[in-house]
């Protein structure tokens, strides 16, 4: 799954703790790989893109509809 995000100038730090906090839980989780977060260069607009990785389709589903997405998402 590759998620894009605009942040709020200023606000990148907050962003960045809810995805460290958002990554570790979802380690947890059946078939979770791993997760790779490229942070904007230094200078350009606050956009993220993040990819979490799982060994499998159906893996990647459940952790769509989980609790714990729709929480971090809330």
């Amino acid at each position: 799954m590759v998620v894009t995000r605009r942040v709020r100038a200023g606000h990148e730090s907050t962003y960045e703790a809810w995805l460290e906090r958002l990554i570790h839980e979802a380690s947890s989780m059946r078939g979770f790989v791993g997760a790779k977060v490229q942070r904007p260069a230094e200078g350009a607009a606050p956009v993220y893109t993040s990819v979490f990785r799982f060994d499998n389709v159906e893996n990647l589903r459940a952790f769509e509809a989980s609790d714990l997405r729709r929480r971090a998402l809330a």
